[in-house]
This record gives C-alpha cells, sequence and structure tokens, in this order.
C-alpha cells in the first residue's frame, strides 16, 4: 500500500505544477510523443504536446486557479506503467465569484527515459447530483 501512496504522489506533483501557474513545469509531467488529454474543460481530445500546452494555456491564466485530490485509486499494470484515478476538485475566480468544479480524474503514467511521466490523462466533471 505504501508503494501505491508514492505513485499517487505523481499526481500531486501534475496538481502542484498547475497550482503554481508555470507551463513550463505542467507540460514537463506529460509525455514526449503521444500523449493525450481530455481535458475538463476542453471542446476535444487532444494530442500531443502542442495541442496539450495551448489547453493549459488557458487555463493556467484563471485567476487563483488550485485544486486538492479527493479521492485516489491505484492500479499497477506493469513495472513501466500505473494508472491513478479518482476525483480531484479544482476553485477559481471568475469575475468576483469562486468556481468550484469537482471532477473526476484517470491518469495512466509510463517510465520514459528513466522518469514517470503521463501518456494519459482524462477528466470530466462530475455533473450535478451525483
Amino acid at each position: 500500500m505504501s508503494s501505491h501512496k508514492y505513485l499517487v504522489g505523481y499526481v500531486h506533483q501534475w496538481l502542484n505544477a498547475v497550482c503554481s501557474h508555470d507551463l513550463r513545469l505542467v507540460m514537463d509531467r506529460y509525455a514526449n510523443h503521444n500523449a493525450i488529454l481530455i481535458g475538463t474543460i476542453a471542446k476535444k481530445i487532444l494530442i500531443g504536446k502542442p495541442q496539450i500546452s495551448s489547453y493549459f494555456v488557458d487555463f493556467l491564466q484563471k485567476p487563483d486557479l488550485c485544486g486538492e485530490i479527493n479521492t485516489s485509486y491505484v492500479q499497477v499494470v506493469s513495472s513501466t506503467s500505473f494508472i491513478v484515478s479518482g476525483v480531484y476538485t479544482f476553485a477559481y475566480r471568475e469575475k468576483s465569484k469562486r468556481v468550484i468544479v469537482p471532477a473526476r480524474y484517470s491518469f495512466v503514467f509510463v517510465l520514459e527515459h528513466g522518469k514517470w511521466k503521463i501518456l494519459n490523462h482524462h477528466s470530466s466533471k462530475i455533473p450535478k447530483g451525483d
């Protein structure tokens, strides 16, 4: 179980990068080739670092953007890949209002040149009433 806690730490690293609003730090978490993002507020599936980067350029501009991980579940696939799924909540300011967005997530991590990178990231808002 402690190894699973260690693996969830990679999601925390991604979230810390998002909360820093530093595009370079966020993009460093993604795999170099063929990474996929199905973003919480994206209108389409984003493939590759250039498309993923363009999503985060807008997303990271949200004032006071940060989030927290509410739940996480780890599935070890192999010695070079694992999946972390769960729920996180983002908060940011829009005009003078605080916006809170609870969302489900799944990250597929792969070992790339000795570092754990995000190969696939899916995030979707939790519908009201769920």
